[in-house]
């Protein structure tokens, strides 16, 4: 039976809060102890009392789109919390920030915080294989509040910093689509890769109406806060859509718990001491930017030609928006030759093969599109069928194989136009 996220929620706030989410195991009578007095009431039919500190979640009014960018900062950290700062309906799934008990989490291998990134099964329940991730996250699978599959960073945030979270959908081939997770530590002005999900429903994307939350998964009732936004989507026709309309609910009635604007985010507390001041279901509005600010990539580009094949490098700036896709042509005289292009968000070479180069000299451009489709684009030449004295005559600075300049053809054949020996001799020049 597919679970839906009403049930979901209503399991896991109704049930237990004694299990550690991260985790995500099924529910047993072990993980229930500490709410034993929860589970009889339950079955004597009696009303459910317990001392959890409120569920509450932001709704947001936004469209389809294939990225989802969101800002977050932890304003009071609680053992036993989930800052979800992104979750989605359709193509269910999660990502945000978790603080589980201690110094490791429940399963031993978890460090106790880290970046949670889950997707649900499909209804078909066809394997979710996990494309690519950075070699110290960790992958499991969930059951308990339906299943799916989860990959946990471990990453030491702080209360205070702001960090951003960007999802990426795109296709894969006629069968499937990538789920990308990309987060940066503004603190350090540093963009991270962690991980990419395969899922096997062709042309998914991040349906309309995302939502954030906060949660009390151990039951402690402590004093937890976030501010999550600015945010916003890369709409179906690749306009961003800013996220600036919300609103609140607290599925279980309990109190107490607050949200407000605050330094220009939605600022969410729960639990402790909280004085609230809103009602549930209120709607609230913050003023973002239409956009987002960017640092395009600004890559370097180098070109080497050996045996048939062009072999490409280049840079890429962790601090910048981070690359997505490339695409390598070679160019002769304004005319395209060859064109190779692939999705890869961790290459930094590539190489143009098969080809039958007559003698002359070349460009070879690169177009590398971020994960947010803005395009940077790097050129460099190389030159085939150039005697190694050419070459090495070559202006300096010009690139691999670089055609000769003014100052170096003077050194080659003197002033008076004839070329030099081996011993500097003068020669007659070639006809040209």
């Amino acid at each position: 039976m597919r679970i839906t996220w009403g049930d979901r929620c209503g399991f896991r706030n109704a049930i237990s809060r004694a299990r550690d989410p991260a985790r995500k195991a099924p529910y047993t009578l072990a993980g229930m102890k500490t709410n034993h007095l929860l589970m009889i009431a339950l079955a004597s039919g009696a009303s459910a009392a317990r001392a959890n500190a409120p569920y509450v979640t932001l709704y947001y009014s936004d469209p389809k789109g294939s990225v989802l960018m969101r800002d977050i900062v932890v304003t009071e950290e609680t053992e036993g919390s989930y800052y979800c700062a992104m979750g989605w309906f359709g193509n269910d799934g999660y990502a945000g920030l978790q603080r589980t008990t201690g110094n490791r989490g429940t399963d031993g291998k978890t460090f106790y915080k880290h970046l949670h990134f889950s997707l649900w099964d499909t209804p078909t329940k066809q394997p979710i294989p996990m494309i690519w991730k950075r070699p110290e996250v960790i992958v499991d699978g969930f059951g308990g509040e339906g299943e799916g599959v989860k990959s946990l960073w471990p990453f030491d945030w702080k209360v205070g910093s702001r960090y951003t979270i960007a999802l990426k959908v795109w296709d894969t081939g006629p069968t499937g689509t990538a789920w990308g997770m990309w987060f940066r530590d503004n603190d350090h002005e540093t963009w991270y890769r962690t991980a990419t999900w395969g899922l096997p429903i062709p042309g998914a994307r991040i349906d309309a109406g995302t939502y954030s939350f906060i949660e009390d998964y151990l039951g402690n009732n402590k004093s937890r806060g976030m501010r999550v936004g600015p945010s916003w989507k890369l709409d179906m026709q690749g306009k961003w859509f800013p996220l600036q309309r919300t609103t609140v609910r607290e599925r279980d009635g309990l109190r107490p718990w607050d949200v407000s604007i605050s330094d220009g985010a939605f600022a969410m507390l729960s639990g402790g001491a909280t004085e609230p001041h809103l009602a549930n279901g209120t709607a609230l509005s913050a003023s973002f930017p239409d956009a987002p600010t960017l640092l395009p990539q600004a890559p370097r580009l180098t070109a080497t030609y050996r045996a048939g094949s062009v072999i490409a490098t280049w840079t890429a700036d962790s601090s910048k928006s981070p690359p997505f896709s490339h695409e390598l042509e070679i160019v002769r005289d304004g005319n395209p030759v060859k064109k190779v292009s692939r999705v890869d968000p961790s290459a930094l070479a590539d190489t143009v093969a098969g080809l039958a180069l007559t003698d002359g000299r070349y460009t070879l451009k690169l177009s590398q599109t971020d994960i947010f489709e803005k395009v940077a684009i790097a050129e460099a030449e190389f030159t085939v069928g150039i005697s190694a004295i050419r070459r090495a005559a070559g202006n300096a600075g010009e690139g691999v194989g670089a055609g000769l300049g003014a100052g170096n053809r003077n050194a080659m054949f003197g002033k008076a136009g004839h070329r030099r020996d081996a011993r500097g001799r003068a020669q007659p020049a070639p006809v040209r």
